[in-house]
C-alpha cells in the first residue's frame, strides 16, 4: 500500500521506501567504534544525516564496542584498529566469533596492506582508511547491509 500523506510526515527519517522492493526498508543500524571524540562525533553526525541510517551508540575502545554490540544488535559496526583497552583487531575477532550477522568495517589513519589483511583475517568485512571514509564509508555500508538482508531473507522487513 502507498504511503500516504500523513506518513510521509511522521515517518521520513524512520522509514524510507525502497523502490527495489516497494515497501517500507528499515534503517541500517551502525555502532561506531573510535577512541578519538573528534572523529568518533564527526563520522557519527556523517552516518546519521543519511536517510537509511541511524546510529545507536558510540564505543571508546573495543571492549566497549564488545559490550555495545551485544546490548544494541547492530547491523554494522564502524571499528577504529587502534584503541586502547581492546584494539579493534580483538574485538574483530571476537564479534566475528559470537555476532556473525553483524558486519565490521575495519577504520584507520594508519593505511598498509598488513593492516588490512589483518583485519579481514579477523573477520572485517571491509576496510576503509579514514582519509577515505568521505567518499567510500556510506557506498560500503549500504553494501553490507544489501548483502546481509538479501543473504538473510529479510529485504524490506
Amino acid at each position: 500500500m502507498p504511503p500516504t500523506p500523513h506518513d510521509a510526515t511522521i515517518g521520513l527519517r524512520e522509514v524510507c521506501f525502497c523502490v527495489a522492493y516497494g515497501g517500507p526498508m528499515r534503517q541500517a543500524r551502525v555502532l561506531v567504534a573510535d577512541d578519538n571524540d573528534g572523529f568518533s562525533t564527526l563520522l557519527g553526525r556523517f552516518v546519521a544525516a543519511q536517510h537509511d541510517m541511524i546510529v545507536v551508540g558510540r564505543a571508546v575502545d573495543g571492549r566497549e564496542a564488545v559490550r555495545m554490540t551485544d546490548a544494541l544488535s547492530p547491523d554494522v559496526v564502524l571499528m577504529d584498529l587502534f584503541m586502547p583497552r581492546m584494539n579493534g583487531f580483538d574485538a574483530t575477532r571476537i564479534l566475528s566469533d559470537t555476532h556473525p550477522e553483524v558486519s565490521v568495517v575495519a577504520l584507520t589513519a594508519h593505511r598498509s596492506a598488513d593492516n588490512e589483511h589483518m583485519s579481514i583475517e579477523a573477520g572485517a568485512r571491509a576496510f576503509v582508511p579514514k582519509v577515505d571514509a568521505g567518499t567510500r564509508l556510506i557506498g560500503v555500508i549500504r553494501e553490507l547491509v544489501s548483502s546481509a538482508d538479501l543473504e538473510g531473507g529479510d529485504a524490506g522487513e
